[in-house]
């Protein structure tokens, strides 16, 4: 097996000797893992300000639903009161008019709610992805056997899935030969 490392970095420090013999889920290189650490830390502080804004929203919603509420009872007594004659037609147009502006309110509101949501759930899944970075850092054997070459050493820098392995590993438990019989 060609072992590569899957994200990129300075290559800090080579865990095994060449062709010692590991196993399998053995600690083989350790890439500096500050750099992911940190982003790892500005998406999860990305995830606490969404999830403070979706608070937020979610205030706005509860507010603007009460004045819809609000704004619907009186619409309906200025009805009932333009009926009677006692209120203008003035006064229930304009009554009517803030009664529609509050659904509209309402409306809008929903609408960021969800947009926080969707960007809410897009943070946590960065968060997600920032965790699996920083777990990248430290590469460890996929199976048991003897290491080759080293190839990278310590201070390197390496690439993410580069074209050269860092170190092959070859199993030897068990082992497979193929020969020819004359």
């Amino acid at each position: 097996v060609g072992v590569k490392a899957q994200v990129g970095g300075q290559l800090l420090t080579v865990k095994f000797s060449e062709g010692a013999t590991v196993t399998e889920g053995d600690l083989l290189f350790e890439i500096d893992s500050r750099p992911f650490r940190e982003a790892l830390r500005q998406t999860e502080a990305n995830v606490r300000k969404d999830e403070a804004e979706l608070r937020v929203a979610e205030a706005n919603l509860s507010r603007d639903q009460a004045r819809l509420k609000n704004a619907e009872a009186e619409a309906r007594r200025f009805e009932q009161l333009s009926r009677e004659g006692i209120s203008t037609r003035m006064q229930e147009d304009e009554i009517r008019t803030a009664a529609e502006v509050a659904a509209q309110s309402v409306r809008a509101d929903e609408a960021a709610l969800e947009s926080i949501r969707a960007s809410l759930e897009s943070g946590r899944s960065a968060v997600e992805q920032a965790k699996l970075n920083v777990g990248y850092t430290q590469i460890r054997a996929p199976i048991s056997g003897r290491t080759g070459s080293l190839l990278l050493h310590a201070g390197n820098l390496v690439q993410a899935n580069g074209d050269q392995p860092l170190v092959v590993i070859n199993q030897i438990a068990p082992i497979y030969v193929t020969f020819g019989v004359p």
